[in-house]
C-alpha cells in the first residue's frame, strides 16, 4: 500500500461531509478550466444513490492543520467488471504525494470486489482527466493507466429561436407523463447499450438508480422530459435540465436516444431540436451536453450539423485489474 505522507491523515467520509468535499473539487475545477464542476445537492444525490456509501466509496485527506486537502471516490455496481475512480488534491497540497496515496487507495478498493464479478470477466478501473491536466495525465500514466477514450463537453449558444424539429412520418415527440417511469427507464437502458463502455446490469437495480436520480435530483424538471411515440410504442427519450452548476444560465441535455430500429431516420435531430426549442422556451438559449467522441452510433455527426461546438475534451484512462472476457460494449453492428 502506498504510504500517506507525513504530516497528513485520511478517513472515509460521511454525509456530513458533502458539502467539504463539494468545495474541493470545485476548487480543482476553477483552478483547471475557471468554472465549478457540481453542487452540493448534486452530490448529495450521489453519495445517497443506492450503489453509493460514502464510509467505503469516499476517502478524505488532511493536513496537519485540519484542511481538508484532497479527496477521492470509486464507483462500483453489478456486475463490478467496469469501476470508476476519481482523485483530487487541492493545488496548494499538489506534489507531496496525496494523488499517488489516493490513486492507490482506488486501485486497492477496485480490487476488493474484484470476487463479485463474473469469473470469467475482464474487471478495469478507469479515471479521466481533462485533456489540458498535463499532471493528472503524467500521475495516470505513472499508475499504470492506459489512455483508452475521449469525451467531449459541447454547447450551442444561440442568438435567435431554434428551428422546429422535423419529424419522421408516423412519430410524435410528447412530454413524458407520470407512471411511465419503467417504460422511459427500459428505452434509455435499450439506447444506452450500444454506447462504449456500457455494462449491463440487472434491469432493477438499473430501475432503482435512475428512479433515485429523477427524484432527489435538484436539477431535475419533468417538464422538460420527452418521448418520441410511433402510435403507443415509445422509441427515443430525451430529458433537459434548466441549470447546471458550472454554468447557471446554461441548460443540458440528458439522456438523448433513439431505439435500434428507429435510428437514420432524423429522429435523434428532431429529439434534439426538440430540446433546443424547449430549453429556449424557458430562457436557456445555451445549452450543453457531454458525448463520447468515437460515438458508436455516429452521434458526433448530429451534433456537428446542428452547430454545436467543442468546448473541451475529457480523456478517459483505464487499468486492467484482471485479465478476461470483455463484458462492455466495444462495437456494435448496425
Amino acid at each position: 500500500m502506498t504510504i500517506l505522507p507525513d504530516g497528513f491523515t485520511a478517513r472515509p467520509a460521511t454525509l456530513d461531509d458533502v458539502e467539504a468535499f463539494t468545495e474541493v473539487v470545485n476548487r480543482c475545477a476553477v483552478a483547471r478550466v475557471g468554472k465549478p464542476f457540481t453542487a452540493v445537492e448534486e452530490m448529495r444525490t450521489d453519495w445517497q444513490s443506492p450503489v453509493f456509501n460514502p464510509e467505503t466509496h469516499t476517502r478524505l485527506v488532511y493536513a496537519a492543520d485540519g484542511t481538508l486537502a484532497a479527496v477521492a471516490e470509486v464507483w462500483q455496481e453489478a456486475p463490478y467488471v467496469s469501476l470508476f475512480g476519481w482523485v483530487e488534491v487541492t493545488p496548494e497540497y499538489g506534489g507531496r504525494g496525496l494523488g499517488a496515496y489516493l490513486g492507490a487507495w482506488v486501485e486497492e478498493r477496485s480490487l476488493e470486489v474484484i470476487p463479485k464479478a463474473p469469473s470469467e470477466a475482464r474487471v478495469s478501473v478507469q479515471q479521466e482527466a481533462v485533456s489540458t491536466d498535463d499532471a493528472m495525465r503524467a500521475a495516470l500514466l505513472a499508475q499504470g493507466y492506459q489512455l483508452v477514450r475521449h469525451s467531449l463537453y459541447l454547447r450551442i449558444d444561440q442568438t435567435t429561436p431554434p428551428p422546429e424539429p422535423q419529424l419522421p412520418t408516423g412519430i410524435v415527440i410528447r412530454p413524458f407523463l407520470s407512471g411511465e417511469e419503467r417504460t422511459f427507464i427500459g428505452v434509455i437502458r435499450e439506447c444506452f447499450k450500444d454506447h462504449w463502455g456500457y455494462v449491463d446490469n440487472p434491469f432493477e437495480e438499473y430501475y432503482e438508480q435512475w428512479m433515485h436520480f429523477m427524484h432527489t435530483d435538484p436539477h431535475i424538471d419533468p417538464a422538460l422530459w420527452f418521448v418520441a411515440m410511433e402510435g403507443d410504442e415509445m422509441v427515443g427519450t430525451s430529458f433537459c435540465s434548466l441549470e447546471m452548476a458550472e454554468e447557471p444560465d446554461l441548460g443540458w441535455v440528458f439522456a438523448l436516444g433513439v431505439r435500434r430500429p428507429w435510428r437514420k431516420r432524423g429522429l435523434g435531430e428532431a429529439l434534439l431540436r426538440h430540446c433546443f426549442g424547449a430549453l429556449y422556451r424557458r430562457g436557456k438559449p445555451n445549452i450543453g451536453l457531454r458525448a463520447d467522441a468515437q460515438n458508436l452510433t455516429g452521434a458526433m455527426r448530429l451534433y456537428r450539423k446542428v452547430g454545436m461546438r467543442i468546448e473541451r475534451q475529457y480523456d478517459i484512462y483505464e487499468k486492467e485489474l484482471r485479465a478476461g472476457v470483455d463484458m462492455s460494449t466495444q462495437t456494435i453492428s448496425e
